[in-house]
Parts: C-alpha cells; sequence; structure tokens
C-alpha cells in the first residue's frame, strides 16, 4: 500500500483530539507534569543548556522568596506553606520544610515537622533524638533572622529529655558560642567573661560524658576543649584586663604569630588621601588598620543605607569598623600591575593608580589612606621576553622582617593588621575574618585604651 502523507496526519491528529478531548486545563497539565515534580522555565542565574531544570513544588516556595524584601519574606513563605503538610510530604524534604517554616516564622509547623522527624526514628536512642533538635537549632542559626528564641527553648528540651546525649549537646553550645562571636549582625560587644562562661559550659559538659580512660567520647571532647581554651583564652584575657595582659598570650598562639612585633613602614610610589581631614604622613597617629590587597580587592562596593555591612566580605567589615570607630585611621597599600583586573587592558602606573583611588574610595566607600605600590618583575629568558611580575616593595620589606610568611597564600592576596598607636601590632585581623563580633571587641579595646 501507497504510503499517503495526508492520511497519516489527518489520523494522528483525530487520535491527539480523542486522546485530549473532555479534559479541563488543569489536567492537561497534570499530563505534562508529574504530581511532585514541575518543570519550569530556567531563571537567567541557573542558565543550563538545557533551558530547563526541575524543582520540587516545596523547591519552588523557596525560590519564589529569592527576589522579595527582607521585610515581604516570611509573609510571602507563609502563604506558600498554606499548601504542605508535615505529614504529606516525602521524608526526606522535611529539613527543607522545617527550613522554610523557620523562615515563615509558623513555629506550629515547625514544632510538627520535629514530631515527625521523631516518630520516623524508631529508636530511643538519646543522640539520634537529640539530633533532631540539633539540625533545628542549626536551622534556626542559618535562617535571616535568627530563631535565637527557639534556640534556648530547643536546648532546655535536650538538656531535660536527653542528659545522655552530650555529643549533641556539646554540639549545640559550641554552635551558640560559634555564633555569639561570629555574628556580623550582632552590634553589641562580646566580654571576656562571656567567652570564659562558654568554655566552662563546654568543659562541664565534656566531663559529665565519664571519666574513663576507655571512654573514647569523652577523652575527645576533653581534647576540644582544651585546644579551644587554649585559642580563646588569649582573647578573653585581652578584653577582661586589656592589650597589655592579653597581647603576650595571643603572640604565642601561633610560632609564627606578628602579634607583639613593632609594624614596618608601609610605602609607596604615589599616596592618595580619600579627604582633608585623613593625614597621609603617618599611619601610627592613632590606632592603624593596615590591609595589604591586591589588585581589585573588594568585590562589594557600598550601597546606600546598606545595615549589613559587616557580613559583605572584608571590605563591608573595614565600613562597619570605620563608622563605628570613627579614630580607626586605615591605610591600603595596593600594587600596580600594568593591567586593569576589570578588563584586562594594559594600563600606564597613572592610569592604574588614578582607577584603583576611584575604586578605594568611591565604590568601595572606604575613608583613608592608598599607597600605590611597585612591583619588581622578571623577564622570561629566550625569545619569550615576557614580563612575570613579582613582589612588590612592601612585601619584600615585610618578609624580610618576618611580618609576613612566604607559605601563607593571603599573604599574597589579602592581608591586615591591626596596630596600636605605639606602632605596635595587636591583631592579624586577615585569620579572624569570619570572627566577626570577636573582632569588633578587639578593636574596641585597643581604641578605647588609647582615650
Amino acid at each position: 500500500m501507497p504510503f499517503e502523507p495526508v492520511k497519516f496526519i489527518v489520523i494522528a491528529l483525530l487520535y491527539y483530539a480523542a486522546g485530549m478531548v473532555g479534559l479541563s486545563p488543569e489536567l492537561v497539565a497534570q499530563r505534562r507534569v508529574s504530581a511532585d515534580t514541575h518543570a519550569v522555565s530556567q531563571p537567567r542565574m541557573f542558565s543550563a543548556p538545557s533551558g530547563e531544570i526541575h524543582y520540587t513544588r516545596l523547591q519552588r516556595c523557596q525560590l519564589e522568596v529569592t527576589p522579595v524584601p527582607d521585610s515581604l519574606v516570611a509573609d510571602v513563605m507563609r502563604r506558600c506553606l498554606m499548601h504542605f503538610s508535615s505529614d504529606r510530604v516525602a521524608p526526606t524534604d522535611l529539613p527543607l520544610l522545617l527550613r522554610l517554616a523557620l523562615i515563615a516564622h509558623d513555629d506550629s509547623l515547625v514544632e510538627a515537622v520535629i514530631a515527625r522527624q521523631l516518630r520516623n526514628l524508631h529508636t530511643t536512642s538519646d543522640q539520634e533524638n537529640a539530633g533532631i533538635y540539633g539540625n533545628a537549632i542549626s536551622a534556626a542559626y542559618e535562617v535571616v533572622p535568627r530563631r535565637l528564641d527557639l534556640v534556648e527553648r530547643y536546648l532546655k528540651i535536650v538538656n531535660t529529655r536527653w542528659p545522655g546525649a552530650t555529643r549533641v549537646r556539646f554540639d549545640i553550645l559550641w554552635g551558640r558560642l560559634v555564633e555569639e562571636l561570629q555574628s556580623c549582625t550582632d552590634t553589641t560587644l562580646v566580654t571576656g567573661d562571656q567567652i570564659l562562661a562558654g568554655l566552662q559550659l563546654l568543659q562541664t559538659i565534656a566531663q559529665s560524658s565519664g571519666s574513663e580512660p576507655s571512654n573514647s567520647e569523652s577523652a575527645g571532647l576533653m581534647e576540644q576543649v582544651a585546644g579551644l581554651k587554649n585559642f580563646f583564652t588569649p582573647f578573653a584575657t585581652f578584653l577582661n584586663e586589656g592589650p597589655e595582659a592579653g597581647i603576650h598570650q595571643l603572640a604565642a598562639l601561633s610560632n609564627g604569630s606578628v602579634v607583639g612585633k613593632q609594624m614596618l613602614p608601609v610605602t609607596g610610589q604615589f599616596r592618595f588621601a580619600s579627604d582633608s581631614s585623613v593625614t597621609t604622613e603617618s599611619v601610627h597617629e592613632h590606632p592603624s588598620l593596615i590591609i595589604l590587597a591586591a589588585p581589585g580587592w573588594g568585590i562589594n562596593p557600598a550601597k546606600d543605607g546598606e545595615t549589613k555591612d559587616a557580613c559583605l566580605g572584608t571590605e563591608g567589615f573595614v565600613r562597619m569598623l570605620q563608622r563605628r570607630f570613627p579614630t580607626l585611621s586605615v591605610t591600603v597599600v595596593e600594587p600596580v600591575v600594568g593591567v586593569s583586573w576589570q578588563t584586562g587592558e594594559l594600563m600606564t602606573l597613572q592610569e592604574e593608580s588614578d582607577f584603583e583611588r576611584n575604586w578605594l574610595f568611591n565604590e568601595l566607600k572606604i575613608r583613608g589612606t592608598l599607597l600605590i605600590d611597585t612591583v619588581a618583575y622578571a623577564t622570561l629568558p629566550g625569545h619569550d621576553r615576557r614580563r612575570i611580575p613579582g613582589l612588590s616593595e612592601t612585601q619584600v620589606r615585610l618578609f624580610a622582617g618576618n611580618l609576613l610568611n612566604r607559605n601563607d597564600e593571603w599573604a599574597y592576596r589579602l592581608k591586615m593588621f591591626l596596630v596600636d598607636a605605639s606602632g605596635r601590632i595587636v591583631l592579624d585581623p586577615s585569620d579572624m575574618f569570619s570572627w566577626h563580633r570577636l573582632a569588633t571587641s578587639v578593636v574596641n579595646r585597643v581604641i578605647s585604651k588609647t582615650h
């Protein structure tokens, strides 16, 4: 029988019409999309070669609040979660549902999710049951704003119902201490007594796990406590008793520590001041923050009305310190490499200097002094003859003075020194990028010592 294209097309259309007749638009959509997974157009920020990505319905709730202002996130999330119940989602989706419920401030849904997770365990193990609340506490720290009220409530539940869950209780208290010292949104200063009290709680729990030599968990926790006390006790002494009492303990934290040493002079071929109130003659007239930065330091330009600067990289943290401590002098030393870090185009010394000055003062909005440092170049032999940038003059001087470590990769990218009015290095904030609140408290102690 000869092939008849027209007849074939007519029959195919009839079959298609017969399959779709009587179906509402909603049922047609259900044929195309599975019950629990939606194929949605890929947002630009998630672009992929296929142009599509598959999200579960619960994951789409998370996507809906991405472009929403913070003040509206809870309301939008609450409306989205109206279609979900803790008893009807898959067990693997419960951690995500818990986090979204925290964002929505739907405490009843949070409690329902935890209750189902406990029922699903089918165990009497203190560690595993308490671990459910431990995970909830971790999620409460991660959402914005943090649910510190739930942290305290769940910690009391764990201590009361599962006192034998030593590891979980220890991790919860350690997480709480870390949150207190790292917080970039808490503007209150931490005290040395707070640090010591947190360490004492950790030690008490570690000791409660048993003192028998064969108890590996107890031995491991006590070893961890010893390491934490070794690191944080010098900061507690520094905050409680002042720099003179704590600086020697801080210097002993590591063999290569520069704390307590005199800062060597930093120089540059060009000096720029952000405004007329900034002096470029000396960086040691007041407590100073000296920053050795690679070209292009700072990816988070300042925004008007920004209230979370401390959470936006090191440059945001510096802006926050300057607003909080107006007498803190900031000096940034940047090398010139002859190439724009934005476009890759060749630049003269003057062009690159002007570009870096505009970036630091007008885009990053950092006040202070900019020193443009020169870099020594090596030329490859033979026919290649390419120039390879080496160390800047400041780096060479600080390496020679043992204020920089050649094995430290940050020595070539970003290094910071907190220097008191006498020129002595009090802190290397480069090692404390994430300890925002603790570093802020140390800066406050140094500045208050000079007044």
